[in-house]
């Protein structure tokens, strides 16, 4: 069987009896997951509201993607050309050798001349759009009288971005295709349209798309090749190949007699953590924070430990300042054994509206503290080397390019500590109400709304 649903990335999924189709005998499951998304939406797309005929020009942008090489078998079924963009050379290539009529590169505006002259100036019937900005705009002056633009793509829309109407004169039409309100929408449409992809797959007119196939296990690396529209075709998710078990580790035991570096540790997150390090038998904390001891928090926070026997060294130091970092280390009372990295600050702003000043600042307490941390502690025996990141290095959230990139710094400065026998652990923390950033701002509703989305 193939299928649709809103929960897709899960091993066990329940779903509409008609969001469900048979595949024919002897596909690999895997094959069959190239199917339902991508033709759902290209046969809705070029039957349903463009109409697409013999003979007829279609124009796809991003060609070499699912959407792409689905929107090509369909034409190609119907008697249609195809012309096509792609980013890079292996793209086009591929193309080429799928018997594209017409391959263009999408990087460039200059498509735009190549189409009106692959056309002799008179434009094409159909175009499946996924561009944004100029490019998308460039693209609808390219229908000819009673074409059909077909947006795919959600980024203008979503930003209510204007439309110039002029280029809609001559029966043209703009229709924007969203395909999670056809799966949740009226049952008997998408029954038809799953029993028509079934028709087209069983005598082989929609055939598998080209895939790539990543072990669940391999989840984050399935993520970042979509994201990036690096690969070609489909993103498949495989939970046939079991990942190894792992046993599982040895309660893990602090060192009494070790100081144990917490910065941010004053507050949020890194009060949490002291606590934390607390019941697992650290008896010596070195928490750094900006203003130090100075806050009600703070003050419980040192209370709370002091009356657990924790011998508890306060400091109001920048983590950026090297010279500060090296006299805090130095002075630790016994020797260090660990440090946890919670010191953070946020500075959104859009990345055309980001500046040196706002990179700084969010790139400052959490990568470079992070950088001088390591080269600082890099000669002490260490049980334990923790990064505290957020979870929107891997969402991408709008508004947090240069936090983003701070995180991605933290995970990047793990891996290599690994590399070198060291420790080394960065924690990709989500929204958490109950403490820390999140709780003290509209951050943890916006959070929750990004990843429902």
């Amino acid at each position: 069987m193939f299928a649709l649903t809103t929960t897709t990335m899960a091993s066990h999924t329940v779903t509409a009896a008609h969001l469900a189709g048979h595949i024919p005998p002897g596909m690999k499951v895997t094959e069959a997951a190239t199917f339902p998304l991508a033709f759902v939406t290209v046969h809705h797309s070029l039957t349903d509201r463009a109409g697409l005929q013999a003979g007829e020009t279609v124009l796809v942008h991003g060609g070499a993607g699912g959407i792409g090489l689905a929107v090509l078998q369909h034409a190609q079924h119907v008697g249609a050309q195809v012309i096509a963009t792609a980013g890079t050379p292996a793209k086009r290539r591929l193309l080429r050798h799928l018997d594209t009529d017409h391959v263009l590169d999408s990087r460039s505006l200059d498509f735009a001349e190549q189409v009106l002259h692959l056309t002799a100036g008179e434009g094409v019937d159909v175009i499946v759009n996924s561009l944004t900005g100029e490019a998308a705009s460039r693209s609808l002056e390219l229908l000819r009288p009673g074409g059909r633009f077909i947006e795919l793509g959600k980024r203008d829309l979503q930003a209510n971005n204007r439309l110039l109407l002029k280029p809609l004169l001559d029966n043209r039409s703009h229709l924007a295709v969203d395909v999670n309100q056809l799966i949740t929408g009226p049952a008997d449409r998408m029954r038809r349209l799953t029993e028509d992809i079934t028709r087209h797959i069983h005598p082989g007119v929609y055939r598998p798309l080209l895939h790539s196939i990543h072990p669940a296990a391999r989840l984050q690396e399935a993520f970042t090749l979509a994201q990036h529209f690096r690969g070609i075709g489909k993103v498949v998710l495989s939970f046939e190949e079991h990942p190894p078990i792992r046993p599982a580790p040895a309660p893990l035991q602090l060192d009494p007699h070790g100081t144990y570096l917490i910065t941010g540790g004053l507050g949020g997150l890194g009060a949490a953590t002291a606590r934390h390090l607390a019941t697992l038998g650290a008896r010596h904390l070195t928490l750094v924070g900006r203003r130090g001891g100075s806050t009600p928090e703070a003050a419980a926070l040192l209370a709370d430990l002091r009356d657990q026997g924790v011998a508890v060294n306060v400091h109001a130091a920048d983590v950026t300042d090297p010279e500060a970092l090296r006299e805090l280390i130095d002075s630790a009372p016994v020797p260090l054994r660990g440090v946890i990295h919670a010191a953070m600050e946020l500075s959104d702003v859009l990345l055309r509206d980001s500046t040196d000043a706002t990179f700084s600042a969010a790139l400052g307490a959490k990568a470079q503290g992070a950088h001088l941390l390591n080269a600082l502690t890099r000669n002490h025996d260490l049980d334990l080397f923790v990064l505290y990141r957020s979870i929107s290095s891997l969402l991408g959230l709008p508004g947090q390019t240069n936090y983003n990139a701070a995180n991605l710094y933290t995970e990047a400065l793990a891996r290599s500590r690994r590399r070198h026998g060291l420790p080394g652990l960065a924690v990709g923390w989500g929204p958490i109400s109950e403490t820390g950033y999140a709780a003290r701002t509209y951050t943890e509703e916006y959070l929750g709304r990004q990843i429902s989305a």
